[in-house]
Formats: C-alpha cells, sequence, structure tokens
C-alpha cells in the first residue's frame, strides 16, 4: 500500500489537496480491492506480535510522512498549530474509518469515505485561512 500511495503522491497535480485526493483514492481504492490482504494489515497484524505491531505503526507513520509532503506545499497545512500532530490525527482517523469497515466485512465501502475524509480537509484548512 505504501507504494501505491507514494506512487499516486508522484503524479504531478497543481494543488497539494489534490494529491492528497489523489493518494486518499489510491489507498482505499487499493484496500477495497484486496480484502485479505486488507484485514490481515488492519486488524490480525495486531495479534501477531509486537514486532508486527511495530512494523504497523512504521507503516502507518510512512503514510504520515507521505500526507505532509502532499500538503506540505498549502500555506494553510503550513499555518496549522501543528501540522505533524495533524498529520497524525488524519491517518489516524482514517485509520480507525478503514479498519471499522473493515471488521464489518464492508471493504468494499471504503472508496466511499474519501468524499466526506477529503470534504473535512478542506473544511479544516479552509478554517485555518479564516483565522
Amino acid at each position: 500500500m505504501i507504494d501505491v500511495v507514494a506512487s499516486a503522491a508522484e503524479e504531478p497535480v497543481s494543488a497539494p489537496l489534490a494529491r492528497f485526493d489523489r493518494m486518499l483514492a489510491a489507498y482505499l481504492d487499493g484496500l477495497a480491492a484486496d480484502a485479505a490482504r486488507s484485514r490481515t494489515f488492519l486488524l490480525e497484524i495486531y495479534a501477531v506480535g509486537p514486532d508486527a505491531t511495530a512494523h504497523r505503526f512504521a507503516v502507518q507513520r510512512r503514510f504520515v510522512e507521505l500526507i505532509a509532503e502532499a500538503l506540505h506545499e498549502d500555506p494553510r497545512w503550513q499555518a496549522l498549530p501543528d501540522p505533524d500532530f495533524t498529520g497524525l490525527m488524519l491517518v489516524g482517523g482514517i485509520a480507525s474509518l478503514v479498519s471499522g469497515k473493515v471488521a464489518t466485512n464492508e471493504h468494499t465501502d471504503l472508496p466511499t469515505l474519501r468524499t466526506p475524509i477529503l470534504a473535512h480537509v478542506s473544511s479544516l484548512l479552509d478554517a485555518t485561512a479564516q483565522r
């Protein structure tokens, strides 16, 4: 999934939010296409043990870095009180939403999360610009 999201991040676009949107779509579509891998990576990995869990969180941290790189050029992102922490919260929230869908065997519905997630990120950035 890291490779899929990183590839989406590398495609040229003019707006940072559009890059984030493309990355989010790649992530959600990739997970929706492979229910077994999604379940293993998002839910069952915790039962494997502390090394696997540590790896899971390292991968999650890489997602945070990719999002930060994508949104870094947006001055509204930089105006947030703590852009790094915001990235952690964003990825944690997305992971929770995605894990919930996978846990309830709704993995094919994962792409439907794209629009509300993007709307919330956009509203956060717009609210920052209004300060």
